[in-house]
């Protein structure tokens, strides 16, 4: 069995932005460890498995990271660059 509630007035449009604000801070984490992800294998050449075990991840997960990462950089026109250039 579940449970259920109902929040009403204000009440029901405070929880609404939290949930709104938790969503939204979900996909900036996805995002960023997408294009952490894909940088880490395809411009700085470290292994995916070194990756998954310091993200505590399974391969299939960064695996899945960086191709949604390239997607992102592909859309956005991202760039990892070198700050001491």
């Amino acid at each position: 069995m579940g449970c259920s509630f109902v929040l009403q007035g204000e009440a029901s449009g405070s929880f609404a932005l939290y949930i709104y604000r938790f969503e939204i801070m979900i996909l900036v984490h996805v995002k960023a460890k997408s294009l952490l992800c894909y940088w880490a294998v395809r411009d700085l050449g470290i292994g995916m498995a070194q990756i998954a075990r310091r993200l505590n991840l399974s391969l299939a997960g960064v695996s899945q990271s960086v191709k949604r990462g390239e997607t992102i950089v592909q859309q956005k026109g991202y760039n990892l660059i070198d700050p001491y250039a």
